[in-house]
């Protein structure tokens, strides 16, 4: 992982050493779905895939004639996910977020109309929806946690986004990527040593189209 981010903010510094006729910055939108695969390592209990969203304003820095560039957003994310609790039931945990991603592209022209691109880079999570973990552990019981355990969402994460794309008209861009869970989404600290014990990451699949003024 060191190396990944050594050779990431070496092709940053490459890219910002460009003149400035080189260089090219646009701004724009993006949106897109994700599916969460989260993974919960704790004996009392499983998470499950669900469907989310989100959406934002993102910028763009690029070398046309190397093909490189890199870019960030700020997202407004909702990536939810299913609880179930064997013998108990189930709930979804609501998890919202302001994620920044910023991913070191490389672009292959396919004419003067499109590019495809691969793209990498870490994401940086701020978690704005409370405690959604806890709520859904004590839906699933009907009752609070009490003394039993701390069980709650971590307030910040990090991850490594990969993917591919293709550019169109210069404008439009559709991409596909993973997202790997680098730290624990969830954390259950046991008291008793007996009933919580465990923590869990938020990984997921994303889809996004973005526009480029």
């Amino acid at each position: 992982m060191k190396k990944f981010f050594f050779a990431f903010v070496a092709a940053f510094a490459l890219l910002f050493a460009a003149t400035p006729a080189q260089a090219q910055l646009k701004w724009g939108l993006k949106g897109g779905l994700n599916l969460t695969n989260p993974s919960l390592d704790w004996e009392g209990g499983s998470l499950k895939s669900k469907a989310g969203w989100f959406i934002g304003p993102m910028a763009e820095f690029t070398i046309p004639i190397v093909g490189l560039g890199v870019d960030g957003a700020i997202m407004y994310s909702q990536a939810d996910s299913k609880l179930e609790i064997a013998d108990e039931g189930s709930a979804t945990v609501k998890q919202k977020y302001i994620d920044i991603p910023i991913n070191l592209k490389y672009s292959i022209g396919l004419g003067s109309m499109a590019a495809v691109f691969v793209a990498a880079g870490p994401q940086f999570s701020f978690n704005i929806s409370g405690d959604s973990f806890k709520d859904a552990v004590e839906k699933v019981y009907n009752s609070t946690i009490g003394d039993e355990g701390k069980v709650e969402n971590e307030t910040f994460q990090t991850s490594l986004n990969v993917g591919l794309g293709v550019k169109l008209l210069s404008k439009l861009q559709i991409y596909g990527g993973y997202n790997f869970a680098l730290t624990d989404g969830f954390s259950i600290k046991s008291a008793t040593d007996q009933v919580f014990n465990g923590a869990g990451k938020n990984n997921m699949w994303k889809v996004s189209v973005a526009y480029l003024f």
